[in-house]
């Protein structure tokens, strides 16, 4: 498992429209390939809202259904053989609208 902010400073998520001052809110984004993350951690109790999980397409079913309920958002990207792509990973966030 890996966590992480984009480009050696906080990952930033657009701020929802009316937001006090329009300033973007910090992501938190995990790199796991098979949602090992515990339920109970920090990241998915606190403000979970904040918390995207990126998964392997092989990644359980179960376990994304688990990781929802707990209010934090579930991508998926391309698997190599050490893990996530995370060059890849980078490139779907920044779709997202994430950047630092």
């Amino acid at each position: 498992m890996l966590f992480w902010s984009v480009s050696h400073g906080p990952a930033r998520q657009p701020a929802p429209d009316g937001a006090a001052g329009g300033r973007s809110r910090p992501a938190r984004v995990v790199a796991d390939t098979s949602l090992r993350i515990r339920l109970d951690s920090y990241l998915l109790v606190e403000q979970p809202e904040h918390t995207i999980c990126l998964a392997a397409p092989s990644a359980s079913a179960e376990r994304v259904r688990a990781i929802e309920r707990c209010g934090a958002r579930v991508m998926y990207g391309i698997s190599t053989g050490a893990g996530l792509d995370l060059d890849d990973a980078l490139g779907r966030l920044g779709q997202l609208g994430i950047a630092r």
